[in-house]
């Protein structure tokens, strides 16, 4: 199988600006680590701390999940089906 580099790349800790890192935190506090998603958001972080806490609540599992476990899955495959990636 042949990797091809994204569009956008993510944004590496080194790299990361003031507003980056201080979103990092957030996501790492949300999430427990920085998701690939999160870096390349990071190339806009006034955008990013609107967007990234939305895709943790959908995300996130347990009793107060917004979707069921299988609907997410579809939905995760589905979107990396139409985008041509593997998952």
């Amino acid at each position: 199988m042949s990797t091809v580099a994204p569009r956008v790349p993510p944004v590496a800790d080194e790299e990361a600006s003031p507003e980056a890192r201080e979103l990092f935190g957030a996501a790492r506090e949300l999430l427990g680590f920085v998701s690939n998603f999160t870096r390349t958001a990071a190339h806009a972080p006034e955008l990013a701390r609107w967007v990234v806490p939305l895709i943790a609540a959908v995300q996130r599992g347990g009793p107060d999940a917004e979707l069921e476990p299988r609907v997410k899955e579809l939905a995760i495959l589905r979107t990396s089906s139409l985008n041509r990636c593997s998952f």
